[in-house]
Formats: C-alpha cells, sequence, structure tokens
C-alpha cells in the first residue's frame, strides 16, 4: 500500500474511532475496516475513546449576504483525557456556506496529502496566522456510520476570534454534519438563526496577524470554557426548491 494512502487511512481512522469511542479494526487496503486484523484492538485501544472536541482553523473570503468561501487549514482532535491528534493541511480544505439553504458544503480530498501527529494538549499549538477564527464544536454525538457515510451533531460552538475574544453559542437544536468517504465530502445542516449568528461574528472580516503566534490548546480550552454561551433558539429552514 502507498504511504499517501495508508496516510490517508490513518486520518480517516483516527476520525471516526475518536467520535464513536468504540474499536472498529484497522482498515484493509480497499479503505474499509478489517475486524481480522490482529492489530486492530491494539491501534483501536490507543486510539478509540470518545471525542471532547474538534478545533479547526477556518479562513472566510468572498461573503456576501446569500453565501460565503471558507478553507480549513488545520484541525485538533481532543479526547477525553489529555491527548490530541492534530491533523496539518498541506493544502487547505475548501468549501461554501450557503445562507440561503443554510446548509454547509466543503471538499475532504485534500486529506490525502495531510500529516497527522499524536501529542499531549500541553504541548500542542494551533497556527492561526491570517486566519479568520477558530472554529469548535463540542457537544459532539455520533447519530450513524457505516462502510461510507458517517453522521454527527453538536451542540455548542466557540468561535475564537483574531481580537482574542470568544463567541459562544449554545444550540437549541444540534447542527448534524454528514461525512462521506467515498464522495469525499462533509455537509453541514444548519438553520436561519446559526446563520445569522455566523453572519454577524465574521462579516466584520477581521484576521489574525500574518505574523501571529500559533496558539497553545491549553489556552484555547481555557478560552472557550469559559465564555458565556448566547442560546440560539431554533428556526425551521426554508424549503429548498429543486429543478425539475
Amino acid at each position: 500500500m502507498h504511504s499517501k494512502t495508508i496516510r490517508t487511512i490513518l486520518i480517516v481512522f483516527v476520525l471516526l474511532s475518536l467520535f464513536t469511542g468504540i474499536v472498529p479494526g484497522t482498515f484493509a487496503q480497499d479503505g474499509y475496516m478489517d475486524d481480522k486484523d490482529p492489530m486492530a484492538d491494539k491501534y483501536g485501544r490507543m486510539t478509540g475513546r470518545q471525542i471532547d472536541r474538534i478545533d479547526s482553523v477556518i479562513s472566510i473570503s468572498n461573503m456576501s449576504t446569500d453565501s460565503a468561501m471558507f478553507t480549513i487549514s488545520e484541525m485538533v482532535l481532543k479526547g477525553i483525557g489529555n491527548n490530541v491528534s492534530h491533523i496539518i493541511l498541506s493544502k487547505p480544505l475548501s468549501g461554501e456556506y450557503d445562507m440561503t439553504s443554510d446548509m454547509a458544503y466543503m471538499s475532504t480530498k485534500e486529506l490525502d496529502t495531510a500529516t497527522m501527529e499524536r501529542s499531549d494538549v500541553g504541548k500542542t499549538s494551533i497556527a492561526v496566522a491570517g486566519a479568520s477564527a477558530i472554529w469548535t464544536m463540542k457537544d459532539i454525538k455520533v447519530l450513524f456510520n457505516d462502510r461510507d457515510y458517517f453522521l454527527y451533531e453538536f451542540g455548542t460552538l466557540s468561535l475564537y476570534m483574531p481580537d482574542g475574544t470568544v463567541k459562544s453559542y449554545k444550540l437549541e437544536k444540534p447542527v448534524k454534519m454528514l461525512f462521506s468517504k467515498e464522495r469525499k465530502m462533509e455537509i453541514m445542516d444548519a438553520y436561519p438563526t446559526v446563520t445569522s449568528a455566523l453572519k454577524d461574528a465574521f462579516m466584520p472580516g477581521d484576521k489574525f496577524p500574518s505574523d501571529a503566534e500559533p496558539i497553545p490548546m491549553t489556552e484555547l480550552i481555557k478560552a472557550t470554557s469559559s465564555a458565556p454561551a448566547s442560546r440560539i433558539e431554533y428556526k425551521k429552514p426554508e424549503i429548498v426548491s429543486v429543478p425539475v
């Protein structure tokens, strides 16, 4: 198996195993799990734990009243303990938030060239130079997963902004995320009040300085954990018409 393929499989494995908190085994050459692999249990014990939070470095561009383009350059996944998986992308993941439908679409194909480092939370920092915010998802719950699809939701969202402040939101109805491994795509299904909050947060267009120092994870966790959360009430999305 090529090293590029192995790297991609390991990254996806960590994403799945951290979310589900189960030991699914390792992946076979076709990219699926092989429960007969004798290394499955050993590797699963190392990575199979419930996820505590996901921190992503997000950059917003071309924002209008209808849509916003965005990229994600780094992700840190933290389990219940102090271990984290730090995913650094040589080419950012890119996507679009459609504000008319309250849905975001992101390609995940750039995970093919990503690097992953497992470390202690106290030794991990996240690079923010030039970014718009650190996007933190918490209160994560797995709803479904199989050989291709992975569905989860998050109930709390925090944004660590360039001025050092934190905008935190408690969602009355959790936002759902659907990941397809075969399509290399992730979809976020939100609702109008979430869209309004994000628009208000990002519309000023502020960015971290190009020479900004990386932010230690311990500092980020302290800031997002202590910030008061605004409640976002659920508002039913508009029905989106489709071509016939």
